[in-house]
């Protein structure tokens, strides 16, 4: 027995500091990924945030025509539902009232927009119209990563149809 003893500690008897050495080496990269973890989902609730906040101010616009051209109580609701986000940075709201005919995607709207009340759409009538809010963020990243910007502007904007 006691050659066995003898013979392994005799075996790792050069290998004291490797644990050291490889929590030095992995620690750094470790603290790099976990940083990046969180500094990453905290952008991606900000932008989960400022999207439900456009969503929630647009849908509040488009429920009465009448609502639909109130655009300060539109923003005013979009503020509310990001009130989480305004502590941090600055979020801003702008919603308009964009009027265009049947067929139109959202990507669209702004060449194919027409005057909400003299516009006439053939074989429709009256045009279709959409509240849309834009929110805007600016969000900074905690740590530089390599390839992606320090800086940036998180701004998605949501349309919905007035009722």
């Amino acid at each position: 027995m006691k050659k066995r003893r003898h013979s392994r500690s005799r075996r790792f008897a050069g290998r004291k500091g490797n644990a050291v050495l490889e929590l030095a080496l992995a620690l750094p990269i470790m603290m790099m990924i976990c940083v990046g973890a969180a500094d990453f989902g905290r952008m991606f609730y900000h932008a989960i945030t400022l999207v439900d906040a456009a969503g929630a101010g647009a849908s509040f616009g488009a429920l009465r025509e009448s609502q639909s051209g109130d655009l300060d109580a539109v923003e005013q609701m979009t503020m509310s539902a990001a009130s989480d986000l305004s502590r941090s940075n600055a979020v801003t709201a702008t919603a308009s009232r964009v009027c265009v005919c049947p067929g139109t995607t959202p990507q669209n709207f702004a060449q194919n927009a027409v005057d909400c009340y003299t516009a006439s759409c053939p074989g429709y009538g009256r045009p279709q119209v959409y509240v849309r809010v834009q929110t805007s963020q600016d969000f900074e990243l905690l740590a530089l990563y390599p390839g992606i910007e320090k800086n940036r502007t998180l701004s998605p904007a949501a349309y919905r149809r007035v009722q």
